[in-house]
């Protein structure tokens, strides 16, 4: 199998531009969160800043999600697409001059999709503080843009183990919540119908 990436923004698929094989078996055992775990630094500059010297909110999270969107690549060495953001953190504001280092990695799979969990640090000559962190949901897609199975996410440390947990209930309240939602808007339809129906019975009287 032959897939391709390139890098993206938020919202779009990410490809790479570098073919290779896929090796199927591997796929089908997992792979382990130490394969996949990605980290950027960068120093942050003016052209990222609002005229008080602080970088935009936009350019913090749009990094984010194209390092949780590597770490999803190399997972399921497929075509991935951000599904969902969960329980973003704000703690604190990055500043020109300072040294941005962004970690992510691999918490949870299902077979329909992975959850990354991405961290940002802010380093000043006085102080390393987080700034930033924030749960990536992504699905992995096939050669026609549709979606595909995920791999297993292979555990090997008891903190590994924990943060799979964690996941899973998030995961599982995802899964509740949509179908709550589901539930309402059904239930929403059938009341506008019969308020429709209502509606132009009594205009006949």
């Amino acid at each position: 199998h032959e897939l391709r990436k390139k890098s993206r923004s938020r919202g779009e698929t990410a490809q790479l531009p570098t073919t290779f094989q896929v090796d199927v078996s591997a796929a089908e055992q997992g792979r382990t969160v130490k394969e996949t775990r990605s980290t950027i630094v960068t120093p942050m500059m003016h052209t990222d800043a609002n005229t008080n010297g602080y970088i935009h909110g936009g350019v913090v999270m749009k990094m984010m999600d194209t390092l949780a969107a590597i770490v999803a690549y190399r997972h399921c060495r497929s075509n991935v697409i951000t599904a969902r953001v969960d329980s973003m953190e704000i703690y604190g504001a990055v500043k020109v001059g300072d040294i941005c280092r962004i970690k992510a990695i691999a918490t949870f799979a299902s077979t329909g999709s992975l959850e990354v969990y991405v961290e940002t640090f802010s380093e000043s000559v006085q102080a390393k503080k987080k700034v930033v962190s924030a749960y990536f949901i992504f699905v992995a897609l096939d050669s026609n843009r549709k979606p595909t199975r995920v791999p297993k996410l292979q555990i090997q440390t008891i903190e590994e183990g924990r943060r799979f947990e964690q996941g899973r209930l998030r995961y599982e309240q995802r899964r509740r919540e949509k179908k709550q939602k589901q539930e309402k808007q059904t239930q929403d339809g059938f009341k506008n119908l019969n308020d429709g129906g209502i509606a132009k019975h009594v205009s006949k009287l």
